[in-house]
């Protein structure tokens, strides 16, 4: 005879898991997806699809809660298996940093709705949400997912529609892993919040603590904005999460009017200079600035290179009316829009977080530039 003073029957949430479980299996099969997240979901579902736990509530209750404070270092893991990457123990505190990130979402979500469960799967369910984009933008750009591509949701949108998405292996493997977590968690019974301002006041002292642990923790923590390293090297959800505080414009030392004036003024162009005599007499020249982008002055190397025949003899022959020199660029290999916008505006991307994108971040109207410059 079965013991049923633990536990108790419950068919139609083994029905509803038997239905689940179909449906995980004929997307693995649509899809090709893999086998193995696939087989521990449905045993996952399955195996606590036909009972209730009906225990004494207090030993109950720690089970439940138990069951979901494992869920911000399942979360951690989800997401970086979501990415195709492996917990390494090099990353150990970004893996402690990234649960405690979790954690705090949960939390807070908690202390708004006192729902513990629907907390914790919320904020799981978006930690996947978000990562599924990163793997779809990483695919589609070479480089991660950062909070400034939100302000580009509309052109994004445009864009995706010229495109097929494909399903990835490890994104199937994810959401059906995450599926089977929150069906099993249907085998504890809800429990209600008693006291509820107390358990606010509680968790919102809990929640200061953890918040400066967080801080704390993620002191010289390097954030990475280099193609995928932010889930190659760290925790994405954590990376993501250090590089949008990065996006906090700070106001430079000595940064006033008077400042710039003072700058400028060592600029000013003389009377008699070539370019005052061409706008009084009413001339306006044609200005042609060529960005190449792919073009290399291999001649830097010096005896490093040597060649029989010269290999930019156009470039090397303009010396008339030719101002040359070198410039400092401060893109390589991607974000090339920046040099654009060094060159147009004639503002510095020193001043702005690594990774960023002026135009897409920061420039939401007209700005001041050498076309508006030229047509005053």
């Amino acid at each position: 005879m079965n013991d049923t003073r633990y536990y108790s029957y419950d068919e139609k949430k083994f029905r509803v898991g038997v239905i689940l479980s179909v449906i995980l299996i004929a997307l693995k099969l649509i899809y090709n997806g893999p086998w193995l997240p696939l087989i521990v979901s449905v045993a996952l579902i399955l195996g606590s699809g036909r009972y209730r736990l009906n225990m004494e509530e207090k030993v109950c209750r720690r089970l439940y809660y138990g069951y979901l404070g494992l869920m911000p270092f399942v979360t951690v893991f989800l997401t970086q298996y979501l990415m195709g990457r492996k917990l390494q123990i090099a990353l150990i505190r970004n893996i402690c940093m990234g649960m405690l990130l979790m954690a705090i979402v949960m939390l807070i979500l908690y202390i708004l709705t006192l729902r513990v469960r629907a907390s914790v799967f919320i904020a799981m369910i978006l930690a996947l949400l978000l990562v599924t984009a990163n793997l779809y933008v990483l695919a589609f750009r070479g480089t991660e997912l950062s909070f400034g591509d939100f302000s580009s949701l509309t052109t994004a949108a445009g864009v995706m529609e010229e495109y097929v998405l494909l399903i990835y292996d490890t994104e199937l493997g994810a959401w059906q892993l995450l599926t089977a977590l929150i069906y099993a968690s249907c085998i504890f019974k809800p429990f209600k919040v008693r006291r509820k301002a107390k358990a606010r006041f509680r968790n919102l002292v809990s929640l200061a603590g953890m918040l400066l642990i967080f801080v704390a923790g993620t002191q010289n923590l390097t954030v990475y904005h280099w193609t995928n390293q932010g889930s190659k090297k760290s925790v994405y959800i954590l990376n993501f999460v250090l590089a949008a505080e990065e996006m906090v414009i700070k106001k430079p030392a000595d940064y006033s009017k008077e400042t710039v004036t003072a700058l400028t003024s060592q600029y000013e162009v003389s009377s008699g200079s070539r370019t005052s005599t061409a706008t009084e007499s009413g001339e306006m020249p044609t200005v042609i600035v060529i960005m190449d982008e792919s073009f290399s002055d291999l001649s830097v190397l010096g005896s490093e290179l040597n060649t029989n025949t010269e290999v930019t003899p156009f470039i090397s022959s303009l010396s008339e009316n030719t101002i040359s020199g070198y410039a400092l660029s401060s893109v390589f290999g991607g974000n090339t829009a920046n040099s654009e916008f060094e060159f147009l505006t004639g503002n510095s991307m020193s001043q702005l977080p690594a990774g960023a994108v002026a135009y897409q971040e920061y420039l939401k109207g007209e700005t001041c530039s050498i076309v508006s410059d030229f047509n005053e």
